[in-house]
């Protein structure tokens, strides 16, 4: 079952970064070799298993064109990631809960 992309900022970001991926042509293999990160972590960063950390944010952002040098109607997701971050999430039985 998917998650509504509008229940948390997690939620949010997780679709987000996946839309982004998707409509660059990518698959998460691509995103992981791009940015330095695992797949295994990246695929969590978007089904919202894990919160994602500042610096996948910010290379997320410069890979798809999103870090502000644009005006690009998909944001920023350096600003989403902060925010998930300040909203604060827990880990419960094998779901983050914001």
């Amino acid at each position: 079952m998917e998650s509504d992309p509008y229940s948390s900022p997690l939620a949010y970001f997780s679709k987000k970064l996946k839309r982004l991926r998707e409509r660059a042509g990518m698959t998460q293999g691509d995103v992981a070799k791009q940015t330095n990160y695992a797949l295994s972590t990246v695929s969590a960063y978007e089904v919202g298993t894990r919160i994602p950390s500042a610096d996948f944010a910010k290379r997320a952002d410069t890979l798809f064109g999103t870090d502000g040098r644009s005006e690009d109607d998909e944001g920023d997701l350096t600003r989403l990631q902060k925010l998930v971050e300040q909203v604060g999430c827990i880990f419960l039985k094998g779901m983050i809960l914001c």
